[in-house]
């Protein structure tokens, strides 16, 4: 009698075969009544109240001064002379930026100066006393005729003198014109700020009603955003909202800043940022950020602003879910390039 043997390998295989199946019926039965190993601090994140305060408004924006652009012109004509200041340069409040050249306008005062003094003089000369020119006589017999003579000489002299004092005054303010004019020819800073245009040269020909301005000049002792919220989240943009501003190309730079002014108003979207996937048929509401710090950002530079709705929401948090939003925003970006 011959008794059958099963070789090594199908022992073996038989042996995989029966723990597979072990396997599979241990995560058939445990394996999906196992508890819950999420974190709790991950499940009170999406549990608390203040879960609604993650959430991210997007703004787009462009920097600005503290002030618009301030645009400097001469307030009369004439050819320049020197121009003082260049681009980039911080000025003071009445610092001389450009001159004119001041002949003709130095020549006008000394002429108003001689008319005053003309006019003046001529007024003290009728207020003086006038008997040489009464033709008074001291004979009894012509008493009456020099009577008539005396009051007709007084009434022709008070109107003279009159007359001459207006003409004093005339005078006197046409010379104060002539040096306010002298004054204009050279071009004052109306504000402490910043040069950041100039437009003209020594040799020029200016006009006060030229359309290009002379100097534009702009506070930068703060720096804002002026932001435009789409429609979708106007509503829920408040004063004192923490924002954070990304310039474009330098994601790893983030300027934190506060929401200061919302317009109470929608207007047609005109800011064009040229994004992937941009919305221009919407309707944006304004806002302005006040940044802290930011003094080394570029005027008219666009900016991407984040805005964390709720005040009490926490800055890691915020700072967290901006920085995942704006690598996606950015990854988006490369993925369309």
């Amino acid at each position: 009698m011959t008794s059958s043997r099963q070789p090594p390998v199908s022992r073996l295989l038989l042996g995989c075969t029966l723990l597979s199946v072990a396997a599979t019926l241990y995560v058939t039965r445990w394996g999906f009544t196992l508890p819950d190993t999420a974190p709790a601090e991950h499940a009170a994140i999406h549990t608390s109240p203040g879960a609604a305060e993650q959430k991210l408004i997007f703004a787009a924006g462009i920097v600005e001064g503290m002030t618009e652009p301030l645009e400097v012109r001469f307030e009369v004509s004439g050819c320049i002379q020197e121009v003082l200041v260049q681009e980039g340069q911080q000025v003071r409040k009445n610092d001389v930026l450009a001159k004119l050249d001041p002949e003709l306008y130095e020549l006008a005062v000394r002429k108003a100066e001689s008319d005053f003094h003309a006019a003046e003089l001529q007024s003290q000369a009728l207020a003086m006393p006038c008997t040489g020119r009464l033709g008074l006589s001291n004979s009894a017999s012509n008493f009456k005729n020099a009577t008539r003579t005396v009051s007709g000489s007084l009434e022709v002299n008070s109107n003279e003198q009159v007359f001459a004092i207006g003409q004093a005054t005339s005078a006197e303010l046409a010379l104060q014109r002539e040096k306010i004019q002298l004054e204009k020819t050279q071009l004052r800073s109306p504000i402490d700020g910043t040069i950041i245009e100039c437009a003209m040269y020594p040799g020029e020909l200016t006009d006060p009603h030229e359309r290009t301005a002379a100097f534009r000049v702009v506070d930068r002792t703060e720096i804002r955003v002026r932001a435009w919220v789409e429609e979708i989240d106007a509503m829920d943009v408040t004063v004192g909202m923490p924002a954070v501003a990304i310039a474009s190309g330098s994601v790893e730079r983030r300027y934190r800043g506060t929401v200061i002014a919302c317009a109470s108003y929608m207007q047609p979207k005109s800011e064009r940022h040229l994004h992937p996937g941009e919305r221009v048929d919407v309707r944006v509401r304004e806002i302005i950020v006040k940044l802290d710090g930011g003094q080394d950002l570029l005027l008219g530079l666009p900016v991407e602003v984040f805005l964390a709705q709720g005040r009490s929401s926490r800055a890691s948090r915020s700072s967290k879910a901006i920085s995942q939003h704006s690598a996606s925003e950015s990854g988006h970006a490369q993925e369309s390039r």
